[in-house]
């Protein structure tokens, strides 16, 4: 029989049509399994390599089994290739076989070629049913995959416009608000933004100062080092008061309040600063007058008293000497009535300079009330305070205070003097009460005068020698001998 005729006798047999019903129903389920229709160019390759082995190879030829390897480009083609072309290449292969067993050719010619044939088949088509499954797990996993890359590349895109939104409103919060703020790198304290309250006030360009690192603006070291501390501890600071040296120099007071703030992706400080300068300077004003005379400069009464005390205290408990001088001018009321109180306010004036040109700088003046004074002379001795205080008594008396009406007003004072005894009270008020005690015996006995509250009643300047021992109290030891009216500072 002609091949040709065979062919169409084997075409039409039972075992062929099955292959090609198989065949078919192969190829109408992968399409539903997801796969491409397109044909791929390796499925024509693979048929002719198939018509090859199972036409032209003789069954009893060592090259018999290759027909085996026709399963690895199969699975290739079920691999690359689209589902149309793994059905046509499995169905027309199976087709090839068949026809080739039915007409006793290729390597499935002998008695048991129908079997062998099959179960190749069989093999084939499990291998790449087994294939196109785990293909298409693959593709649905990357499918998954791409979906989930997806959502997450679409979510880090809202998350980076929303935190663009999020930093645009913070700048622009920051840019509008009515205080200094500026934002620090936590890292290296890099300045990051700073609102234009902030640039003017510590006079820094944002052109210049973003990027870099801030500026030392503090006066005193401690302070740094403490704020970075509470820092570290804390995470944020309140209202800590600091003095801060802006770029310009000159001084500044004020209140830093400190958080921690994300700001893109790395911690930023802000940094709240209050200029508190002219609050500063109003409450060193209010305790400049609560404890200095305004008059004079010098202490006030209830500042002097306070100070006393503290003197009063430290010498007790060292064993040291301490003396008090208290200074009344004399007859001020009548410069007072005859030239007004602005002249009595100068003479005051100057009678305080002059004495305290006669202090030392750790001797301490103050102002008790209207021309009275006082001196409190620190590791003085009695001795050593009536030479002060006749030097005080010298210095007024040489004044000449020239007024604006032309006159000239020559003032005086009268002195007493009192040192700190082991009987005395632990407070200043003692010490005063003796003083001015002495001061009364020196208004009594004439003024311009020192007198001491102790063994010696009175002196004048001058007056020191024999005549003045003898108009000393007789009822105490006498000891102007020891008392030189222009003896040295002590």
């Amino acid at each position: 029989m002609p091949l040709a005729e065979r062919l169409r006798s084997t075409l039409r047999s039972p075992p062929v049509s099955a292959a090609s019903v198989f065949t078919g129903r192969l190829a109408a389920w992968l399409p539903r399994a997801g796969r491409s229709s397109a044909i791929d160019p390796l499925t024509p390759i693979t048929i002719a390599a198939a018509v090859a082995l199972f036409f032209f190879i003789d069954p009893q030829s060592p090259l018999q089994d290759l027909a085996y390897l026709l399963v690895v480009p199969l699975c290739w083609i079920t691999v690359r290739a689209s589902t149309l072309s793994s059905a046509i290449a499995f169905g027309t292969v199976s087709v090839i076989a068949v026809a080739a067993a039915s007409i006793a050719a290729g390597p499935f010619a002998g008695e048991w070629g129908w079997l062998e044939l099959a179960l190749m088949l069989g093999l084939f088509a499990a291998i790449m049913l087994s294939t196109a499954v785990l293909v298409e797990d693959r593709a649905r996993y990357a499918n998954a995959l791409l979906a989930a890359n997806r959502s997450l590349e679409d979510l880090v895109a809202a998350r980076t416009a929303a935190l663009a939104r999020s930093e645009e409103q913070f700048r622009s919060m920051v840019e509008i608000a009515p205080l200094p703020l500026l934002l620090v790198r936590a890292a290296d304290r890099a300045v990051v933004y700073l609102n234009p309250r902030a640039a003017e006030l510590l006079a820094l360009s944002p052109v210049t100062a973003i990027g870099r690192p801030l500026p030392d603006l503090f006066v005193e070291v401690t302070d740094r080092e403490a704020l970075d501390y509470m820092i570290r501890r804390n995470g944020a600071i309140r209202d800590f008061e600091v003095e801060l040296r802006p770029a310009d120099g000159r001084s500044l007071w004020a209140l830093i309040s400190v958080s921690t703030v994300s700001y893109g992706a790395e911690p930023v400080l802000l940094i709240g600063i209050n200029d508190i300068t002219g609050r500063r300077k109003l409450e060193d004003d209010l305790r400049l007058r609560a404890t200095i005379d305004g008059l004079t400069g010098i202490a006030n009464r209830s500042h002097f008293l306070d100070t006393g005390d503290i003197e009063v205290h430290r010498a007790r408990r060292y064993g040291r000497p301490l003396s008090l001088v208290l200074i009344d001018l004399d007859h001020f009321k009548r410069i007072n009535d005859g030239h007004g109180h602005g002249a009595g306010d100068r003479v005051i004036r100057e009678c305080v300079r002059a004495c305290l040109g006669a202090l030392r700088s750790i001797d301490r003046m103050g102002r008790l009330g209207g021309e009275e004074f006082a001196a409190l002379l620190p590791e003085t001795s009695a001795e050593g305070a009536i030479v002060v205080a006749e030097r005080l008594r010298s210095a007024i008396e040489a004044l000449s205070v020239d007024l604006d009406d032309g006159s000239v007003i020559a003032p005086t004072a009268s002195i007493g003097v009192a040192t700190l005894a082991d009987d005395d009270p632990t407070r200043i008020d003692g010490l005063i009460a003796r003083a001015d005690r002495a001061l009364y015996q020196a208004k009594r006995s004439g003024r311009n005068r020192v007198a001491v509250d102790g063994p010696i009643a009175n002196f004048r300047a001058g007056a020191i020698g024999p005549a003045a021992g003898a108009r000393l109290d007789r009822t105490r030891a006498p000891v102007a001998g020891a008392i030189r009216a222009n003896g040295p500072e002590p």
